[in-house]
């Protein structure tokens, strides 16, 4: 009797821990389902991307353009936007 109850208890163990693991992940998965239904309308990221290049006084930056040809370098453009004073 003894020596099946050992034999078993590994696998038993074994068992009850992965569950609790697999339960657990399973919440956490439904938490990111709930969350990803309430994303913003593509409305209200419009406005808020408005707002935020609205709020803009300047900006900058250095794009590099590669070409697929080996013998060419990369292009290099720098923009430099300011907004005017009304």
């Amino acid at each position: 009797m003894k020596i099946s109850f050992k034999r078993h208890l590994l696998p038993t163990l074994f068992l009850i821990i992965l569950s609790i693991f697999i339960s657990g992940c399973a919440e956490e998965s439904s938490a990111e389902e709930v969350s990803s239904n309430t994303q913003p309308s593509a409305e209200e990221i419009v406005s808020n991307m408005q707002m935020e290049i609205d709020s803009l006084e300047d900006y900058s930056f250095t794009m590099y353009v590669s070409s697929t040809s080996r013998w060419q370098n990369p292009e290099v453009h720098e923009i430099i936007w300011k907004k005017n004073p009304i």
